[in-house]
């Protein structure tokens, strides 16, 4: 009777995720995974039918943690306000997954491209609780975007050192711009 396998295909991806988010996903292959583990490559191997498959379900993690971190935003009394310090945490805490998700790859430019860089119905929520057309509300929607964008990717790179604080509380004030101009 062959050995029982002391790594399972939950470890794999635990490991390769701990990877991913340390050194990027440029950085994920069976020699660096296994590294990550303290094992062979064969393990991965008989989970996974190639690098492109354990690839893909990292990027659903990501996408996951994504959510997990920003979703609540919906919920919160100023949603548009919390989405966007949601967004820029999420940068500064994991940068190499908001690089690969948001800066490097055709699925970033795919989310950016379409309406869906509005999450959810955030510009509806908007509309009604600053008591705006809806509009304004997608104008204004996409302008704080496009800032928190630029300031989550000076966070995530690191082009100049920047406290994430120091981002919110810039967010914070073309917020506050914005709105005063629509009143």
């Amino acid at each position: 009777m062959p050995p029982k396998q002391r790594i399972n295909r939950d470890m794999i991806l635990k490991g390769a995720f701990s990877v991913f988010c340390r050194e990027g996903m440029q950085n994920i292959n069976a020699r660096s995974v296994a590294r990550e583990l303290s094992c062979s490559t064969q393990p991965i191997f008989s989970y996974y039918s190639g690098m492109s498959e354990l690839k893909h379900e990292l990027e659903d993690q990501a996408y996951i943690r994504f959510q997990e971190m920003v979703g609540p935003a919906m919920q919160a009394e100023d949603p548009l306000k919390d989405a966007c310090t949601r967004y820029l945490r999420f940068a500064a805490e994991e940068p190499m997954l908001f690089q690969h998700m948001f800066i490097q790859t055709t699925r970033a430019a795919e989310s950016m491209s379409s309406r869906s860089r509005i999450p959810g119905n955030l510009d509806n929520l908007v509309a009604e609780k600053y008591g705006i057309s809806k509009e304004a509300s997608l104008n204004l929607c996409l302008t704080l975007a496009a800032y928190t964008h630029g300031m989550a990717a000076v966070l995530a790179t690191g082009v100049f050192p920047m406290d994430c604080n120091y981002a919110i509380g810039k967010m914070e004030g073309v917020l506050a711009r914005e709105r005063a101009a629509l009143s």
